[in-house]
């Protein structure tokens, strides 16, 4: 490639039998946009067609999130605690907080200190252990990577039963998130005790793990 008026220039040179030399310039730019203009435009194609579906697939996960959010926020009318964690993160999203746990919501606290503060504050003595052993790390990872979700049975220090449930998203497998529901279980003691079938603290069976 040589330079003539400022402009690149491509240069063929040849020599024939009588040791003359031919010299053919060809503009750079002629010869650029007709051979590689193609494969250019056809990149610029390829790029835009993939920010295209990149940008239609967010939009989609986007409205998924939101009906999935949607949901999860209308089923906190049901239940008295609703949150989203990771087993791979000590700490929780809240989207409602249960009444035990609503006066420390804005002191930020991880998910192993939130466990802590219901087992001293909030669970009878005789359920605490396996509250404790059940809400670890370690056992909701556990339980989650064998099965779809996990409940437990917890006895408050007010009298009253709580239902924790542990269920797997959709996406666990990518990114290990779960949802944490809080829900009163008063009633369905009251009728197990009335079958015979729980006899006081939060006990493995009946009135226990699930």
């Amino acid at each position: 490639m040589v330079q003539v008026d400022g402009q690149p220039y491509f240069a063929y040179a040849s020599r024939d039998k009588e040791d003359n030399i031919y010299v053919a310039l060809s503009p750079f730019w002629a010869i650029f946009m007709r051979r590689f203009l193609w494969i250019i435009a056809a990149f610029i194609v390829l790029a835009a067609l993939e920010i295209w579906i990149y940008y239609r697939q967010k939009h989609a996960l986007k409205e998924l999130s939101a009906r999935d959010m949607s949901i999860l926020q209308a089923m906190a009318f049901y239940f008295e605690g609703v949150y989203l964690g990771r087993v791979n993160k000590d700490e929780f999203e809240v989207l409602k907080a249960d009444h035990y746990y609503e006066p420390l919501v804005e002191q930020h606290l991880t998910q192993k200190e939130i466990f802590a503060h219901m087992a001293t504050e909030g669970v009878a003595t005789e359920s605490r252990e396996e509250f404790l052993q059940a809400v670890s790390s370690e056992n909701i990872k556990a339980r989650l990577d064998a099965s779809q979700g996990f409940s437990i049975n917890t006895l408050m220090q007010d009298g009253h039963w709580l239902t924790l449930h542990f269920i797997r998203s959709k996406d666990y497998d990518i990114n290990h998130t779960f949802v944490f529901f809080v829900e009163n279980a008063d009633e369905e003691m009251r009728k197990r005790k009335a079958l015979g079938g729980c006899s006081g603290g939060s006990q493995q069976g009946d009135c226990g793990q699930e």
